[in-house]
């Protein structure tokens, strides 16, 4: 690799930005919050981000040929953010690094699971890691109606991310369906 390269923007750094904007939006939709159960909190927040990330992130593996760099770009996008996230509720520098390492293995593990569970298009096995990562410690009488909600959401969102153009997805442009609880 030239010096040239090492100062040349990156494409895919760029495209990975405007995925993860659009995702942090459709995770941020109030319907998730009221609707769809998921707890208006810090960690509700993380693990839907988390799940629209591993969708993305799974959908661009199965591009033809996979987009390997925009998907690190992709993670490398959300841990910054996840990052500065950290920093402005204020902690401070020395458990910043100790709170990523959690944040990071927390991503991975859900990110496996939603990944398996998708493409074994399974609502049962979808449902449970759903319930055991989005819905964790609830009970409530509501839970098996939101859990088939957001089974149901998942999966069409995952057959609607695959549906979309590969070229769109390397530029950065990616469409989500809206959350009907």
């Amino acid at each position: 690799m030239g010096l040239r390269n090492l100062f040349r923007p990156n494409r895919a750094r760029g495209a990975a930005g405007d995925l993860y904007r659009s995702l942090v939006s459709q995770s941020r939709s109030p319907q998730f919050y009221t609707s769809g159960g998921v707890a208006d909190t810090l960690d509700g927040r993380f693990d839907l981000v988390a799940l629209h990330v591993a969708l993305v992130m799974t959908r661009l593996k199965s591009a033809d040929p996979p987009l390997f760099d925009l998907s690190q770009s992709l993670f490398d996008e959300m841990v910054a953010n996840f990052d500065v996230g950290l920093r402005e509720a204020g902690v401070g520098d020395m458990g910043v690094g100790k709170r990523m390492k959690k944040l990071v293995q927390a991503y991975f593990g859900r990110a496996q699971a939603y990944e398996e569970a998708v493409r074994l298009s399974s609502d049962d096995t979808l449902m449970q890691v759903l319930e055991r990562n989005l819905f964790r410690g609830q009970e409530t009488a509501e839970l098996d109606v939101v859990l088939r909600s957001m089974t149901d959401y998942v999966s069409r969102q995952y057959a609607h991310l695959l549906a979309q153009q590969d070229l769109d997805l390397a530029g950065g442009r990616v469409d989500f369906q809206p959350f009907k609880g």
